[in-house]
C-alpha cells in the first residue's frame, strides 16, 4: 500500500494550492503609499492605487484608483479609473471614469462612461470617446421633435 502525501491546507505558503489561489488572484498590482513619491514611466501593471505621489506615464493598465491624499501628475491610458484624490494631465479611460466628492481633475479627459459625484471638481476639457454606431444613434434620437446633436464638449467647473 502507498500512501499519497498531501497538504489539505491551502494557507501554507509553498504548498500546492497555496500556489494555485495565488496564481489565480495574481493580478500585477503597484500600491504607492502615503508619504512615497514615485516618476518615470509604469508598465506592465494591471492596477495602481496611488495613495502618495505620482509624476508618471501609464499604458495599458486594467484600473487606476487615485485614493485620497492621492497625487498623480501625468498621462494615464486605462480601463477603469476611480479618483478620490488629485489627477493632473492626460487621462483616457476606455470604459469608466469616476470622480468621487472631494476629488481634485485638471487636464484632458476622454471617457467610454463617466460618473462625478457632486463635490468633485474638473478644469479642463471632456470628451467621449466614441464607438462604433454611437454618435449616429445620438445623433438621430428624436425628443417630441426635437433633435439632439453632440458634438465636441468642453467644460470648466470652479
Amino acid at each position: 500500500m502507498t500512501v499519497e502525501k498531501r497538504t489539505i491546507r491551502s494557507d501554507i505558503p509553498g504548498s500546492e494550492l497555496y500556489m494555485e489561489q495565488i496564481d489565480a488572484q495574481d493580478e500585477r498590482k503597484l500600491t504607492v503609499g502615503r508619504g512615497i513619491s514615485l516618476s518615470g514611466e509604469i508598465t506592465s501593471c494591471d492596477h495602481l492605487i496611488v495613495e502618495g505621489y505620482i509624476e508618471a506615464s501609464i499604458k495599458n493598465a486594467l484600473k487606476v484608483d487615485i485614493r485620497a491624499g492621492g497625487h498623480f501628475n501625468g498621462k494615464i491610458e486605462v480601463q477603469n479609473a476611480e479618483i478620490y484624490g488629485y489627477f493632473e494631465g492626460d487621462i483616457t479611460v476606455t470604459e469608466q471614469l469616476t470622480i468621487y466628492s472631494g476629488a481634485c481633475v485638471r487636464g484632458n479627459l476622454q471617457y467610454g462612461s463617466l460618473q462625478v459625484e457632486d463635490g468633485a471638481m474638473i478644469v479642463g476639457n471632456l470628451s467621449v470617446l466614441q464607438k462604433e454606431n454611437m454618435v449616429d444613434n445620438i445623433v438621430n434620437r428624436d425628443f417630441s421633435e426635437n433633435t439632439i446633436a453632440i458634438k465636441n464638449v468642453k467644460l470648466e467647473v470652479a
